[in-house]
């Protein structure tokens, strides 16, 4: 099937069923595995577009998810942060937890941080939420947020700010930033008083519109 076809053609062929859902089995299977087998020579667009596709068609392939996502922690670097955002939105959606690769996505998702558009920074803190991923880079990328101008953080929409108070609600309890200097608040604390100051100063109006927990 598809003889020939290049990782790119994979990965699109995938995120094609996605967008349409197509549940085409024998095209999907074959794309996991196909999309498995080249991932050490998968360019970070390839392999994030199709961590998307499998995690919005529920596909759990044990044997393509691993090569896939260990190709996409060898390539954090060299991603750009929506790639490294949607790969962790995928991993977070299909419940896939591998501390070593979450590590590098998160290092590399806050060594892009300033670049990093609002959904970029809550989809990485919200995923990490749902898998319970804590460590240094995670409260480092929080204190980023809390470090927002308030014109920056006026662009988030509600489902952002919704998404990443659950994230602080989640990683608080699981003892992110714990290791930080006790005579300061961690980075996730600080993110959580600038949100709740943001969502009390738009007030009911600024969430009237459609925020959807159901994906909690």
């Amino acid at each position: 099937m598809m003889a020939g076809a290049t990782s790119q053609n994979w990965a699109n062929t995938l995120w094609a069923c996605a967008h349409l859902g197509v549940g085409d089995a024998a095209i999907i299977n074959a794309g996991a595995a196909a999309m498995g087998e080249m991932g050490s020579r998968c360019n970070p667009q390839d392999i994030s577009n199709a961590l998307w596709a499998l995690a919005t068609l529920g596909v759990r392939d044990a044997s393509a998810l691993s090569k896939l996502v260990r190709a996409m922690g060898e390539r954090a670097g060299s991603s750009k942060p929506q790639e490294v955002s949607n790969a962790l939105q995928a991993l977070g959606s299909l419940k896939w937890y591998d501390a070593a690769v979450h590590s590098q996505l998160m290092a590399a998702q806050l060594r892009m941080a300033s670049s990093s558009n609002p959904q970029d920074l809550s989809n990485a803190l919200f995923s990490c939420a749902l898998v319970c991923h804590s460590d240094r880079s995670t409260d480092a990328l929080a204190l980023h947020v809390s470090n927002l101008q308030p014109q920056q953080l006026e662009q988030w929409t509600a489902q952002a700010v919704a998404d990443t108070a659950f994230a602080w609600a989640v990683l608080s309890a699981v003892g992110v930033g714990s290791s930080s200097n006790s005579s300061s608040s961690s980075g996730i604390d600080r993110m959580a008083q600038r949100l709740l100051a943001e969502a009390a100063r738009r007030g009911h109006g600024g969430f009237s519109g459609r925020v959807d927990s159901g994906r909690h």
